[in-house]
C-alpha cells in the first residue's frame, strides 16, 4: 500500500519544515503571553511541567517579563529552525519553548487544539532529523527515506486530529447536535462573547446564523463533516477519500471564519500544502 507522499523530495522537506516552523513564529507573534500576568491567580490551572512547580515558582513564571522572554525566545528559535539553520539544534530549542508557551497558554485559558497539529508536525520534523547522524542526513534526503518519514507522519497526525475531534463530537454531542439548531446557537453565542475575529469582523457570525438558506444547507453538512472527520486517516492511503477530506474539510474553516468566529488557520496552511505536493505528486506520476 503506497502512502501519498511516498517520493516526497528534498525541496518539499525544506518548504514543509520553512512552513510549520514559520507558522510557529507567527503565532508566538500574534499570541504573546504576558498578558496572562494580568489575570487573578484563582484562574490558573497549571498545565504540562508548570504542574511539577511550587506556587513562588510559579509566581515568577507567569510573571509578564518571564512570559515576554519565553514568547520572544520560541519566535527566534522557531525562526532560526524555519531557515534550515542547524536544524537539529534549532529546531529542538524551537520545540521546547513552543511547547511551554502553548502549557502556558492553556495554564489559563483552556485545552485549545487549533496549534496542535502544527506543533506535532513540528516535534515530528525534529525527532526525524536526529535519528540521522551528520553526513548521513544527506543520504537519507537523498535517498527520500527522510522527507517521506516526515511528511507521511505530519500528515498522519493532522488527520488524526481531525478523527479525534470528530468522535468527541459524536461521543459527548449524540445525535441531538446533528437533530438540533447547534450551529445557529454556536454562532449566536460565539458572538456574545466575541474574540479579536469577530471583533474585527464587525459581528457577521449573527447575522449569517439568520441566514435560513445557509444554515439549513450547514445543518444538512454538518453529518458529512463529522463522518469524513472520524474517516479522515483513510486519506493518507486513499486518494479519492483524500480528495473529498479536502473538499468538505477546508470549506469548512473557511465558512468557521465569519460565522464562528473561529479559525483554524495553521490546519488551513497545512492541508493546502500537504495538497500542494499531492498535486506535483501525480503531475510528476502522469508526466
Amino acid at each position: 500500500m503506497t502512502t501519498v507522499f511516498a517520493h516526497a523530495t528534498a525541496r518539499q522537506l525544506g518548504a514543509f519544515r520553512a512552513a510549520v516552523f514559520g507558522l510557529i513564529a507567527l503565532d508566538m507573534l500574534v499570541r504573546p503571553l504576558g498578558a496572562l500576568a494580568g489575570f487573578p491567580t484563582s484562574l490558573l490551572r497549571p498545565v504540562g511541567v508548570f504542574r511539577l512547580l511550587p506556587d513562588a515558582v510559579l509566581a515568577v513564571a507567569f510573571s509578564s517579563p518571564v512570559l515576554d522572554v519565553l514568547t520572544l525566545g520560541a519566535a527566534s528559535a522557531s525562526l532560526l529552525a524555519a531557515t534550515g539553520f542547524r536544524f537539529r539544534f534549532s529546531g529542538i530549542a524551537a520545540c521546547v519553548l513552543v511547547t511551554l508557551h502553548a502549557a502556558a497558554a492553556r495554564s489559563y485559558t483552556y485545552p485549545f487544539h487549533t496549534d496542535l497539529a502544527l506543533i506535532l508536525s513540528a516535534w515530528l520534523a525534529v525527532s526525524l532529523a536526529w535519528t540521522t547522524r551528520g553526513e548521513s542526513e544527506r543520504a537519507h534526503v537523498a535517498s527520500r527515506s527522510l522527507p517521506r518519514a516526515v511528511l507521511t507522519s505530519s500528515f498522519l497526525v493532522t488527520l488524526v486530529t481531525y478523527h479525534m475531534v470528530g468522535m468527541s463530537r459524536l461521543v459527548y454531542g449524540g445525535l441531538d447536535v446533528y437533530l438540533s439548531d447547534s450551529l445557529r446557537i454556536w454562532a449566536v453565542r460565539n458572538a456574545q462573547f466575541p474574540n479579536w475575529i469577530q471583533l474585527s469582523l464587525g459581528g457577521i457570525g449573527q447575522e449569517l446564523a439568520q441566514i435560513e438558506p445557509l444554515m439549513l444547507a450547514l445543518n444538512a453538512a454538518f453529518p458529512l463533516l463529522t463522518l469524513v472527520e472520524i474517516c479522515a486517516p483513510l486519506a493518507l492511503f486513499w486518494p479519492r477519500f483524500r480528495s473529498l477530506f479536502l473538499l468538505v474539510i477546508i470549506p469548512f474553516h473557511l465558512i468557521s471564519l465569519p460565522l464562528l468566529g473561529v479559525f483554524f488557520y495553521q490546519n488551513l496552511i497545512l492541508l493546502l500544502l500537504f495538497a500542494l505536493f499531492d498535486r506535483r505528486r501525480q503531475a510528476h506520476a502522469s508526466g
